[in-house]
């Protein structure tokens, strides 16, 4: 079977893409298809947060993205007539400390232009009609492109293929969940508003309902509001009663601070709130991602994001797979870490829209006189915007995760942020910006050890940076086979408590593999024995061939 037929990607939607890329990036150029005729032109999800933004410096997106895009420094909720809450994003520690406005159209732009890099053409207007799994565990699938019809056998298929998979739908692939009692209507406007902030998102709370505006390129902006059944109960036929300005503008009026004048629509939907989720994404070489996996209420942001992650998440597991450098056992694990990050997300995304878009009275109350106090608090200013920006999430409970901390450093969490310079330089980097999307990244951090406490272990494990995909860097040591960089040793003692050095294994998403302390060497080289079992053997007839 050719390499390029090992998997196929259903959706070139932004997660199908991405997944596409990450693919691409470690050799494999899968199919992609898309049953629409053409990318979107809408913006449809625009909320690009953090933790987005450090992977997609994996495919070299990141800087891209921003420069297209509005970042928002922080947000506010408002409640009658004033400010309640405000979320500062700039307080969290990222190269990325905001949320970024991105129209999906231009996300999409973005990563085509990625695929493109790679030679790998979307498949447009072609729609996947059968699907079937074989004795071996490969798939059949037929696919149509108007009369043109084909038959191919991949081994993988990831569906990328939205709320209304089609490949969750061919396998009958439980989706249970159901519907917030709530709906919106969204609109991409002009808007007209002299009190507006080009920097913020901003919320208003009312007994009426809610209304969210983020500000857009091009001088759009973002309009969500809480809105009657009536505009998503269907007609006869299920067709949904169409949405006007007028319509919007009531709403703006009822559930808004005053004073703002919509005009010139973009785009003019309604939607209710869905919460659904399958029991488990992998059914036997078929993986759900995004929104064929989980659904959330839009409320923070999340959906689009947590595809993304789960593309990052599964890219490099299934790349290595594939390559014959790992067991099946680490593509399981997929299913274990974004099933656990997804369950977490649904609770306070659940959370969240009960807050936001209650109407009662006593809500009310609360929103009005008990959130400024609890708000105003050190501890909810700090862990708010970290909550959002999905940089707290962790994989904890997964089977690649040693639980032995080292310091602060935990296995399972993403690598804290720290800045560092090489040696004769002044010009500082972001530690996620090392982060490599192709492979590992071993850490040797040294806060108050000699030379002689080091070099030993350096020695042994400077041979898997040789001869495994592991990049060794060195902070504040220079040793053979690793690059060297500059710390601060403050700046280390919130890494490693009372420690005084130690080694830190980080997976290509930027998660923490393992740790290990120094002479604690074996910790690391025994991990990667574990996890890479084809790649070691690989090696070890090579070495015995050249012998």
């Amino acid at each position: 079977m050719r390499q390029q037929d090992s998997v196929l990607i259903v959706g070139a939607g932004p997660v199908g893409m991405a997944t596409a890329a990450t693919l691409a990036k470690h050799g494999i150029r899968p199919i992609i298809i898309e049953r629409n005729a053409s990318p979107t032109s809408l913006s449809k999800a625009i909320g690009i947060h953090a933790i987005t933004l450090e992977l997609m410096q994996t495919l070299g997106l990141s800087e891209q993205f921003v420069a297209h895009g509005v970042p928002h420094r922080y947000a506010t909720l408002n409640a009658s007539s004033r400010e309640i809450l405000r979320i500062d994003f700039e307080q969290i520690q990222s190269s990325y400390p905001m949320v970024l406005a991105l129209p999906q159209s231009s996300t999409e732009r973005l990563l085509r232009q990625t695929l493109n890099c790679h030679d790998i053409e979307i498949k447009w207007n072609t729609e996947l009609t059968k699907l079937k799994t074989l004795a071996d565990g490969s798939c059949e699938v037929a696919l149509v492109n108007g009369k043109v019809r084909e038959t191919r056998q991949v081994q993988w298929v990831l569906a990328c293929d939205g709320s209304h998979s089609t490949v969750r739908r061919l396998q009958d692939i439980p989706f249970p969940g159901g519907e917030y009692e709530r709906a919106f209507i969204l609109g991409d406007v002009m808007m007209d508003w002299p009190d507006g902030n080009p920097e913020q998102l901003q919320f208003f709370l009312s007994r009426q309902g809610y209304i969210l505006i983020v500000p857009l390129p091009e001088g759009r902006h973002r309009i969500i509001c809480q809105t009657d059944a009536e505009f998503i109960a269907g007609d006869k036929t299920g067709e949904r009663r169409a949405i006007t300005l007028d319509d919007l503008q009531r709403i703006v009026d009822r559930n808004g601070p005053g004073g703002i004048k919509v005009h010139s629509p973009q785009w003019l939907t309604s939607a209710p709130f869905y919460h659904r989720m399958a029991d488990n994404p992998i059914q036997g070489n078929i993986i759900l991602l995004g929104d064929a996996f989980h659904l959330f209420s839009p409320l923070g942001g999340q959906g689009l994001n947590t595809g993304f992650q789960d593309a990052f998440n599964l890219g490099w597991k299934l790349a290595w797979h594939l390559k014959g450098w790992a067991d099946r056992s680490l593509v399981e694990t997929y299913a274990t870490e974004r099933t656990q990050v997804a369950q977490r997300i649904q609770q306070v995304t659940a959370k969240t829209t009960s807050f936001i878009t209650g109407t009662s009275l006593p809500l009310d109350l609360i929103r009005r006189y008990l959130v400024p106090l609890y708000g105003s608090r050190q501890s909810v200013q700090n862990s708010l915007p970290w909550l959002y920006s999905g940089l707290r999430q962790c994989y904890t409970n997964s089977p690649l995760v040693n639980q032995q901390p080292l310091g602060q450093l935990q296995s399972g969490h993403r690598l804290p942020y720290l800045t560092l310079s090489q040696p004769g330089s002044t010009r500082e980097q972001p530690i996620d910006q090392l982060i490599h999307g192709q492979a590992f990244t071993l850490f040797l951090v040294n806060r108050k050890l000699s030379s002689a406490d080091i070099e030993p272990g350096a020695r042994e494990l400077a041979n898997f940076t040789r001869h495994l995909p592991v990049l060794g860097i060195s902070i504040n040591h220079e040793s053979s086979g690793f690059d060297t960089y500059r710390v601060e040793q403050n700046a280390l003692k919130a890494w490693l408590g009372k420690e005084r050095g130690g080694w830190v294994l980080v997976r290509p998403d930027g998660h923490v593999a393992t740790v290990a302390a120094i002479g604690e060497e074996q910790r690391i080289s025994g991990y990667l024995k574990d996890l890479l079992p084809g790649l070691i053997d690989k090696q070890r007839t090579e070495q015995e061939e050249a012998a």
